[in-house]
Formats: C-alpha cells, structure tokens, sequence
C-alpha cells in the first residue's frame, strides 16, 4: 500500500510526501518520499526526492523535476521529466541460486502530454528514454550489460 499526502500553501507553493510499503513472496521494501511544487499561472515546477529500503538494509535514492505548461482550461498539458538515483530490485532465489538484489543506476529523460478531444476525452502521449548502467548483484554475481530503452506510449483517456 502507499498513503500520499499533500498540502498547499499561498502564493502557488505545494509541499507533498508519500509513505509505502510493498511485500513480496520472500522479502519487501518501503519507499519515504518528500516533494515541492510551484504554480505560476499555467506553469508547474515539481521536485522530489525519494529513499526506497528493501528488507535487509539496502537503500536507494532518487530524484525528480517536472516542468509543465497546462493549456485549455488544465484539460491540456505538455511537459518534461528527469529523473535519476538508484534502483533495487530483488530476485527470489531458485533451485539453482539463493535470493539476490540487483542495483543499477537508472536515468529517464521524458516529454509528456494530454490534449483534450472532448469534454470528457484527451489523447495522451509520452516520449522517453532510459539509461540503465552500473549494473551490480549483491552477492557478486554477474549482473547485465548496461542498455537504453527508448520509447513512446500514446493513449486515450476519459473521464468519468
């Protein structure tokens, strides 16, 4: 489960935080995160850190900013992400090897967009690109070749 909580404040500022917690056949992790945003009319800029712990003590932190420009009426925006930090991932053990952790750095660049179709029907789009690099088990083991993924999710949402 996850909780988000969020508060704003005069003059367009938005202070958030989020606390989960994930559980797995043979282990879990919990997530803190702490955010800020800043309205100035039809622009947004976001920020937020987060700290993920798996079972264990293993740790990982990230970074977020999002720069945002909403149009008709917040029906429509278009916007970028970067984000980076660590990733960790655990792999449950099997006949031929015990439990592991993998880690890796992970960095995502993204354009972002809703376009209103109608009054309750928007198209939706992203544009991305993750770099997954310094690859690392804990227990040693080889881990994977960095690699990049790119792509691009188009949608149609409606709102009820």
């Amino acid at each position: 489960g996850r909780i988000d909580l969020a508060r704003s404040f005069e003059g367009g500022w938005v202070a958030s935080a989020a606390l989960g917690r994930r559980l797995y056949t043979d282990t879990g992790n919990s997530l803190l995160a702490i955010g800020v945003e800043r309205y100035v009319g039809d622009w947004r800029l976001a920020a937020a850190l987060g700290q993920t712990r798996l079972d264990g003590g293993d740790t990982a932190a990230s970074t977020r900013l999002q720069f945002d420009h909403s149009f008709a009426a917040e029906r429509g925006r278009i916007g970028l992400i970067l984000a980076s930090g660590r990733e960790l991932e655990g792999v449950p053990a099997t006949a031929q090897a015990p439990a592991d952790v993998i880690y890796q750095s992970v960095s995502t660049l993204a354009l972002i967009g809703t376009w209103a179709l109608a009054a309750t029907w928007a198209l939706t789009g992203e544009a991305s690109q993750v770099r997954i690099e310094d690859i690392q088990r804990r227990s040693g083991a080889p881990a994977g070749a960095p690699y990049h993924r790119n792509g691009v999710r188009i949608g149609v949402r409606h709102d009820f």
